[in-house]
């Protein structure tokens, strides 16, 4: 019959023929105890990773409180590392010491349960550890999950040794009720591990979803800042257009109020003003309700001034003048000529000689 590793297997049976002779039950080969077994499976690190083409195995009995697991390396190459998967089914293990020697047999590296220390900080899954609680007790694992596994702390020297050579694992699977007990405690680990794990993997996605969040967020007002920076500077330059706008026509007020002719004629208008409200004509005439009849004004015996302002252009200024005289008007009225300090002698000399030649300039 197949060992404890058999899952399933088939059997097919058929009519013994007239000339098959059957072996006397008496001769046949004796039965083997029947025991439960487990594979324990030693992996072969190659440049830091492990793959499962490069592992060896070796079997064990479960009820056996101490055995000897003993694997044979490879004569080339030697492993970067030696990662041992204890058994190939959950259970409760003694360990009480490994050893790793050369082709020669001569011990490269060992370990035992002293030191403890050393095999608990190695990398692992799967396996609970409990260092012994008398010097001479062993080293109990409890294995749990699919696939538990330890990377053994082996210096480097002594693995690039170990070509040829082999690994020798002290180690026993006693039939015991603490495994149920342990196993217990275990569990709860195992099932505390399983929901802080569930609870980080939560806590992930939710981070990642509030810096999704956050990262749209920044996208936005981003865009939005650049396009306020866009419309700022818009509005910057159409502020400097109105300034330099409000400026020139600063100057040009500032300009007409210090010319000769502003100056000049300021005291007309004021009077006409006066005036104005005075007869209550013009701006200053108050809004009625009732249609005033139109009524001729009689001309006063004040001659009316007719006020020309001179700068320059000769053609334009002696046509100007020409015209106005040219008029006629029934209202007394006199001719005023201003020059504003012209930068051209041939319109001052005309305008001389027109003032002496008609009385009403």
């Amino acid at each position: 019959m197949p060992n404890a590793l058999t899952y399933q297997f088939i059997v097919v049976a058929r009519p013994a023929g007239e000339h098959e002779i059957l072996p006397a039950p008496e001769s046949a080969a004796p039965a083997l105890p029947a025991e439960a077994l487990y594979t324990s499976e030693l992996y072969l690190g190659q440049g830091g990773s492990f793959n499962e083409d490069d592992k060896l195995t070796a079997t064990g009995t479960i009820g056996s409180e101490r055995q000897t697991l003993r694997f044979r390396l490879p004569a080339q190459p030697a492993p970067s590392g030696l990662k041992l998967d204890p058994a190939d089914r959950p259970g409760f293990m003694h360990l009480y010491g490994m050893r790793l020697a050369d082709a020669a047999g001569a011990t490269l590296w060992q370990w035992t349960p002293l030191e403890a220390d050393r095999l608990a900080q190695a990398p692992q899954s799967g396996i609970v550890l409990q260092p012994p609680a008398l010097p001479s007790g062993p080293f109990m694992l409890l294995l749990h999950g699919t696939d538990p596994w330890i990377e053994l702390p082996i210096p480097k020297d002594a693995l690039a040794q170990a070509a040829g050579g082999s690994l020798e694992v002290d180690a026993g699977w006693p039939m015991s009720a603490d495994f149920l007990a342990l196993s217990g405690v275990a569990q709860q680990k195992i099932w505390t591990a399983e929901q802080s794990a569930r609870a980080a993997r939560d806590d992930r996605d939710a981070f990642q979803a509030r810096w999704q969040k956050t990262s749209q967020e920044a996208q936005s007002l981003s865009e939005q800042n650049t396009h306020l920076r866009m419309q700022k500077q818009t509005l910057l330059t159409h502020n400097n257009e109105l300034s330099r706008q409000r400026d020139e026509a600063l100057q040009l007020v500032h300009d007409i109020e210090n010319s000769t002719v502003f100056r000049a004629t300021r005291p007309i208008v004021h009077a006409k003003m006066r005036v104005d409200r005075l007869l209550g004509v013009g701006s200053a005439r108050k809004p009625s309700t009732e249609a005033m009849p139109a009524q001729p004004l009689t001309p006063g015996d004040e001659p009316v001034d007719v006020i020309v302002p001179v700068y320059r252009g000769l053609d334009d200024t002696r046509r100007c003048i020409e015209s106005v005289l040219a008029s006629t008007c029934r209202t007394p009225w006199r001719l005023v000529v201003i020059d504003d300090a012209s930068p051209e002698p041939e319109v001052s000399a005309w305008l001389q000689e027109v003032a002496a030649a008609d009385s009403r300039i």
